[in-house]
């Protein structure tokens, strides 16, 4: 653990193994850093939840609109910085990289999450 309380960006804590369903071999995968998690957030496109304009936000979709590599990477971020809180009946985990938004995925399995959202603070 580095002096944050967070994994060492090398920390074998840090690392998963992506094995997907796709004929895609393993992979290892690094959690991103603060820094790292917005610069890739920065430079996808994001795509405004119409449906639900009572809670304003925003989401990419894997393979999509994230390559997969950088989503499984955003999704680990979350998973191991994340502070879980409750909206309405539901848990989520909610990263906050230190940008003007706050991130969550929508699932806690890597291989069924496609969504990645994120809000204003």
């Amino acid at each position: 653990m580095g002096n944050s309380g967070r994994p060492d960006r090398y920390d074998s804590k840090s690392i998963i193994w992506r094995n997907g369903h796709d004929g895609i071999k393993p992979k290892k995968l690094m959690i991103m850093n603060d820094n790292e998690f917005v610069a890739a957030a920065k430079s996808l496109t994001w795509t405004f939840a119409k449906t639900m304009p009572e809670c304003p936000h925003e989401y990419i979709v894997r393979g999509k609109t994230a390559d997969d590599d950088t989503y499984f990477a955003m999704f680990r971020a979350i998973e191991a910085y994340g502070e879980w809180r409750e909206w309405y009946d539901y848990r989520y985990q909610y990263y906050h990289p230190g940008d003007k938004y706050y991130y969550w995925k929508m699932t806690n399995d890597i291989e069924e999450s496609i969504i990645i959202n994120r809000a204003k603070e």
